[in-house]
């Protein structure tokens, strides 16, 4: 008899539809884990939405190469239904087969459209504006057509033969050669992972080597060939910006060369006229700024020295010579020129004699402006002050280099606490800065300043401690942020704020032009809009320019936005090697970081020229070279805290409110004190936190408001933004609210469901990327339950995890209370678990190569059982010596990939993880697409059953049904989860959701009401929220307790038929009840059989079967000594 696969050949597969067994396979595919379409949404669909619906996911699986590969991972799961997978077998099978789809051509583009817009391949090169993707796909799909008309065994032959033509090495563009072999690569692995699952799941589908270089070859050519051409064509925009750029950039450097030889000309004359003794007054301030700026670089052996320390002295002569020597152009260990540092020295000997300031000859110049500050009734001292800075060409970051090593030679001899009160009078600094006169406040001063001398202070043995314990804690909060899955989930966290912005910009627009009636409001919101889009794009090049010009100019400034996002946090300016480390392994993260900011610093500076003069950022560059042209009322510090606010990694820099000193002292806390703030308070981003909670009040209406007027959090002092954020913070909530909707309470708040992007009940959770905007959905979806009748409880634990920002690295005290309990009760599971959690985050940079391995490998990939089975035992020269914990080794290695020559958690098989399951959903933890997370920065996640959709509803969470606490016996715990998650399917077993399933609809839910089944209870009016939820529960609890039962007694049974066997299960009995009991009468035990403890007595054992029998005889004993009976 025919089947459908085989009628397929001469017909459009939607007209299968009249076959029985393809409406048979099409359900079992539908509801067998791939997808989870409930019976009413296939019912609802009929059989022609269900073909309909294979029809697109076989085109997504054609032009999407993450959908490939996750073809790839369903078929080669085993928690899946094998009969879902069989027939997607037979179904792709009569797709490849089929003449037509049988679709129409609006359907058809749709898919299309859909598939590419949603590949990570389109967005490779956005330089050609994603196209790339339609034209090497168009190609690709050309030929495979050509190859189904009988092309493929004289291609395939062609291609044994000769292999792959490397043209690409002909070509002399980089660009083209990009796309090449990017294309290549990427119709490689979609051509691979889709040869591979037709393998699995086709009976006799053979996909070898040759098929793979031959599918590769095709892909990989017309996507390589197209790639190449819209590489160059991508290339060629991206050069054009960067040419503008340059030109830009080559007409500023030839005017400031001249300027600069005029410049560097008058301060050579005002260094050879100066006298000995103002010349020697100059070397040592440029001898400090030396020493100061290089030990903070953490460059070898660079402190504060004496003044007449032999080296100093040395150091200070080189100086002189190169500063006194036109011709000389040295770069000195702090990154300043011989030029600068001659520049810098002639403005310091002519602010000492200067009549208007009138310093003392043994006055520090910092506390002789701060005097004359404070007697300056006309404003005559920053005149001074601006005509000495213009007349050496020195930026306001480079004048305040005098400042800067006054400072810091005060903090050294007096201590900062002294210098503050005598020497370097920090409240003058203070007024400088305020005034324009200098870059720096006194606070990045003293900070500068401690760091110079911490870094330079002599190597004692409690300073090589303090700073190898900083280090290692920089480095490992370094490592959290590795991956590149954290890359991604900034991408579309700063996507999300930049959509944000551009409703920012329209609310204020209206606030404005309606409101406050200004017409420019209006006229301007169109390109205040687009500003920071714009920086990307259109503007690339005047952002490039006026990024490369903060980069010459403002040190310090382009430090604070573009060097110091991560390494401020945590420390890692050193040269050391953990520094090293933690720089290195973030270095794709910075870079894109480095990107974005450049974007938005752009978008802000445009946006103040537009509002306060009427011309872009544009114009100005056109006509101006140097940052010191910028208008009065132009403020670059507002534009780097703007972007850094974008990347959340705005500094609170002279911030007084309680959140931004908050935020500092935490930031200092964390630098000064390793691991105290970051594992102690379980804060490692204190800044990020900050932040986050800044912008959680910018954009909560009302609430906001007060915070920021009093002072809790930091004011916005544009009122018209400051309404328009919370205008856009209130339809942020709606938004919540809509999409809560959506879901019908099914997946939690943090979850998109239902939607466009997450159709046919996946889910993906949004709490790593979604940031500030995650409040809102929590309060949009509060509100939908409480309208809906639903269970709607404020969870404190929750609510916290929402305002840190970050859930894994937010406000976690789990060590210091896992350690009270382990003092309280002497369990040590908790605490060695956490203690694992932290020793793991040293592993975190390979965790990309454990995603690969398990993405390949469905059994190498997954959350591994961490709790202690006691499998093992450690042999030595006493004996054997029986392990009874290794939680951390098992919680510390977790992150570590699965080799068939390495495995390092514990295994029943030697090369793999045991793999981890939750009892209400049969897939296991963590196995669906790992690398699927570091490409989108979210996981993968299986369809919910029944059972987890209900308990959503019903706000009930799995960690508080069951937990350690439940099933304190970890090979009680192992095994019951995998039955409750599974069933037993060599008996045919249900697993509790399938238990659920029957149960909702057939049997009385509770006595308290009857006959009643659960779903009728849940639609009761009559019956409150609160009751529907303890029946849920109840029958939750009670099923786990009876399986738990029968586990029990499983394992009973087989420590008096099967001792060895049941080992794992005794060794952890063994130290529940020692624990509990107490080591004093396991001892009393023990020294009744002639033996000086329990521990003696066990570790002498000579065999494990002698060890286990021991432990058996101490656990039957114990009861009798605590009663006084004689055993």
């Amino acid at each position: 008899m025919v089947d459908y696969t085989q009628r397929a050949e001469e017909t459009d597969f939607v007209s299968l539809v009249e076959d029985d067994e393809f409406k048979a396979d099409l359900v079992k595919f539908f509801s067998g884990g791939r997808y989870k379409y409930s019976k009413e949404e296939m019912l609802d669909k009929g059989f022609d939405g269900l073909a309909k619906d294979f029809i697109t996911h076989m085109r997504y699986q054609s032009w999407n190469e993450v959908e490939a590969v996750r073809d790839l991972n369903y078929v080669k799961s085993k928690d899946y239904n094998p009969k879902g997978k069989e027939a997607f077998g037979r179904l792709m099978q009569a797709f490849d087969n089929s003449e037509s789809a049988g679709q129409g051509f609006g359907d058809s583009v749709g898919d299309f459209a859909g598939a590419i817009f949603t590949a990570p391949s389109t967005y490779v090169g956005l330089g050609s504006f994603g196209v790339g993707k339609l034209g090497a796909k168009a190609a690709t799909k050309a030929t495979q057509l050509a190859v189904r008309y009988g092309l493929k065994d004289h291609l395939k032959k062609n291609v044994v033969s000769t292999g792959l033509k490397r043209n690409v090495k002909q070509q002399a563009l980089k660009d083209a050669a990009t796309g090449a072999v990017t294309g290549a690569s990427i119709g490689a692995v979609q051509a691979g992972a889709q040869g591979e699952t037709r393998e699995e799941v086709i009976d006799g589908y053979e996909y070898t080597g040759k098929d793979l270089l031959f599918d590769a070859t095709i892909g990989g050519v017309t996507e390589g060939a197209m790639g190449a051409g819209l590489g160059y064509l991508g290339g060629t925009i991206g050069r054009k910006n960067r040419i503008k750029a340059d030109d830009m950039l080559l007409e500023r450097k030839d005017m400031l060369k001249a300027e600069r030889q005029v410049k560097s000309r008058q301060a050579m004359n005002t260094i050879k006229s100066a006298t000995d003794a103002e010349k020697k007054a100059a070397l040592s301030r440029v001898s400090d700024l030396e020493e100061v700026l290089s030990a903070r670089a953490g460059v070898k052996g660079a402190k504060l020295k004496g003044k007449l320390d032999p080296e100093r002295v040395a150091k200070g002569k080189a100086l002189l010579k190169a500063m006194s020597d036109p011709s000389a152009d040295v770069i000195f260990e702090s990154g300043l020129s011989s030029d600068t540092m001659r520049r810098i020295a002639a403005a310091s000997i002519d602010l000492m004699k200067s009549d208007r300031l009138d310093i003392k000859d043994s006055e520090r110049i910092t506390q002789g402006i701060a005097d004359a500050i404070r007697n300056d009734e006309t404003g005559e001292v920053f005149d001074v002050l601006n005509e000495v800075r213009s007349k050496y060409g020195l930026s306001r970051d480079e004048f305040s280099l005098i400042y800067l090593s006054e400072v810091s030679r005060a903090g050294q001899t007096l201590g900062f606490a002294s210098a503050v009160k005598r020497g370097a009078n920090l409240s003058g600094l203070d007024t400088l800065f305020e005034k324009g006169a200098s870059s720096m406040s006194s606070d990045e001063m003293v900070m500068m300043g401690k760091e110079a001398i911490r870094r330079g202070s002599d190597p004692t043995l409690t300073n090589k401690a303090r700073n190898f314990l900083q280090d290692l804690d920089a480095m490992r909060i370094s490592f959290m942020t590795s991956q590149p899955v954290t890359t991604m989930r900034n991408l579309r966290n700063s996507g999300i704020l930049v959509a944000t912005d551009i409703v920012d910009q329209t609310n204020r627009a209206l606030y404005r032009g309606i409101v406050k009636g200004e017409t420019q409001a209006i006229r301007d919101f169109l390109p205040n809009m687009t500003a920071i889009l714009r920086g990307y794009s259109f503007n690339k090049a005047e952002a490039s320019v006026i990024r490369e010009i903060l980069f010459e100019e403002g040190g310090e400034q382009y430090k604070r936005l573009f060097n110091d996002s991560m390494r401020v946090d945590v420390g890692l300016e050193g040269q050391s090697i953990m520094a090293k480390a933690g720089r290195f392994v973030n270095t794709f993260n910075t870079a894109t970081d480095s990107v974005l900011k450049e974007g938005m610093f752009y978008g802000s500076l445009d946006r103040q020229f537009r509002e306060k003069y009427n011309t872009t950022l544009a114009d100005w560059l056109r006509a101006n070279k140097s940052l010191d042209d910028l208008p009065p009322e132009i403020n670059l510090e507002k534009s780097i805290e703007d972007a850094n606010r974008f990347t959340m990694q705005r500094t609170f820099r002279d911030d007084d409110s309680a959140l931004g000193k908050a935020t500092k002292g935490l930031v200092d806390l964390n630098r000064r004190y390793p691991f105290m703030i970051s594992e102690g308070l379980g804060v490692p981003f204190p800044r990020y936190v900050g932040n986050h909670l800044q912008m959680v009040a910018e954009y909560t209406p009302i609430i906001g408001e007060i915070l920021q007027q009093t002072n809790i959090t930091s004011k916005t002092e544009d009122a018209s933004l400051r309404y328009a954020r919370q205008m856009t913070g209130a339809m942020m909530i709606f938004g919540g609210y809509k999409v809560a909707e959506l879901r019908q309470g099914e997946s939690d708040y943090a979850t998109l469901r239902n939607t466009m992007l997450n159709s046919e009940g996946m889910t993906e959770d949004m709490k790593q990327y979604l940031g500030p905007a995650l409040l809102h959905m929590y309060i949009g979806d509060y509100a939908w339950r409480k309208e809906n009748g639903l269970p709607a409880e404020l969870d404190k634990k929750e609510v916290l995890e929402i305002l840190g920002g970050i859930p894994e690295f937010s406000f976690d005290i789990a060590v210091g209370s896992a350690l009270v309990d382990y003092a309280k009760t002497g369990d040590s599971e908790a605490f060695e678990k956490e203690l694992g959690n932290v020793l793991s985050t040293f592993t975190y940079p390979q965790t990309l190569a454990r995603d690969m391995m398990g993405q390949l490998d469905v059994d190498a990939a997954g959350s591994p059982f961490t709790r202690d089975l006691a499998l093992t035992s450690e042999v030595n020269t006493k004996g054997t010596k029986f392990s009874t914990s290794g939680v951390i080794a098992g919680q510390s290695t977790r992150m570590l990939m699965d080799t068939d020559f390495l495995q390092y958690t514990q295994s029943f098989n030697g090369e793999n993880d045991i793999q981890y399951y939750r009892f209400s959903n049969p897939v296991a933890i963590g196995t669906v697409n790992p690398v699927i997370k570091q490409i989108y920065g979210s996981s993968d996640e299986p369809p919910l059953t029944g059972l987890e959709e209900e308990m959503n509803k019903m706000q009930l969470k799995d960690y508080e049904i069951y937990s350690k606490r439940n099933v304190p016996n970890a090979n009680i715990d192992l095994i019951l989860r995998q039955r409750l998650a599974k069933g037993i399917p060599e008996t045919g077993e249900p697993s509790l959701s399938e238990e659920f399933a029957d149960w909702r609809e057939n049997a009385p839910a509770s006595k308290r009401f009857g006959t009643m089944t659960y779903n009728e209870i849940v639609v009761d009016p009559r019956i409150s929220s609160k009751e529907k939820k303890e029946v849920l529960e109840g029958w939750i609890k009670k099923r786990i307790n009876q399986e738990r039962e029968r586990v029990e007694n499983m394992f009973n049974a087989y420590v008096a038929t099967k001792t060895l066997q049941a080992r794992g299960f005794i060794r952890n009995n063994y130290v529940i009840i020692k624990n509990r009991e107490g080591a004093e009468v396991f001892d009393a035990a023990a020294m009744k059989m002639g033996y000086e403890s329990a521990d003696s007595m066990i570790s002498s054992s000579e065999t494990v079967e002698q060890e286990i029998n021991r432990r058996l005889r101490l656990l039957s004993i114990v009861p009798q000594v605590q009663d006084n009976e004689p055993y």
